[in-house]
């Protein structure tokens, strides 16, 4: 995009203000002026496993079982050895299309991130793929906790807070949890959201001070920063987790500045 390109240009030649100026034109282009098109796929799984899947989720002698089988599946988005493998090997198999740099655009068609070096086109391949599959699990997990409580009673908020606290997750933020699966299960799905969204990274960022994972950036001037990347960090327990600095919510802000927040892989997308 040659606006863009305009904003790089002008942002490496300290032209702060046509920098400003290029930003807020970005920002006022709405999708169907960038001339893209629409592709679709489909992909077919049979009845016959979905119905497998919630038998045996709903199968458990309890929902503490059942609901230990719904957290231990997955995870959604593969494992991640397997994703890069997979975006390696389209890489060897198909490298045209990894071959161009190319621009990375949010919901609001807003470009967040461009790709032109074959590492970026590695990165930006393995989320393309972890997000894949979290949307394809996303359609089967209300089915499943639908077929977990259609088969066995409802829990009291004090039975689910004490499910939820464990050595990583403090008793009040399982008690947050739990109040959100309580109200998903009430039908109240955006106060459920609502609840459970803060939650999934405090519990991250209480693994990675367990790990002594790195989850903070030292402050410095906004101009003075090179443009935000992810990157992967391997823990111990051998999971991956990736930085997002708030830069690539939505555009650049001073926030970007200050503590970067962390995100699982199965969050990201």
């Amino acid at each position: 995009m040659l606006l863009q390109k305009a904003v790089e240009v002008a942002r490496l030649h300290g032209l702060r203000d046509l920098v400003a100026d290029l930003r807020g034109e970005l920002q006022k282009m709405k999708p169907e002026e960038l001339g893209l098109q629409r592709y679709e796929e489909s992909t077919e799984i049979p009845a016959q496993v979905v119905d497998e899947l919630l038998v045996w989720m709903a199968g458990g002698a309890d929902w503490r079982e059942c609901l230990s089988r719904y957290g231990a599946y997955g995870p959604p988005t593969g494992a991640f050895e397997e994703n890069v493998d997979s975006v390696q090997e389209a890489m060897r198999n198909y490298p045209l299309q990894f071959m161009f740099e190319r621009t990375v655009l949010d919901g609001a068609g807003r470009p967040i991130r461009r790709i032109s070096t074959e590492q970026e086109h590695l990165d930006a391949g393995v989320i393309v793929r972890e997000t894949d599959r979290s949307l394809r699990w996303g359609h089967f997990a209300p089915s499943c906790l639908k077929a977990i409580f259609e088969k066995h009673p409802r829990p009291a908020p004090e039975e689910l807070t004490t499910f939820f606290t464990t050595d990583f997750i403090a008793s009040d933020v399982a008690e947050r949890i739990a109040r959100s699966l309580l109200l998903y299960l009430d039908g109240q799905f955006d106060e459920s959201l609502h609840v459970l969204i803060p939650r999934p990274e405090a519990v991250v960022r209480e693994l990675c001070r367990l790990i002594e994972a790195v989850i903070a950036e030292s402050p410095q001037p906004c101009e003075s920063r090179a443009a935000p990347t992810w990157w992967t960090r391997r823990s111990r327990a051998g999971s991956a987790c990736r930085v997002l600095p708030p830069s690539l919510e939505g555009g650049a802000t001073c926030r970007s500045c200050r503590t970067a927040r962390m995100s699982p892989s199965w969050l990201t997308g």
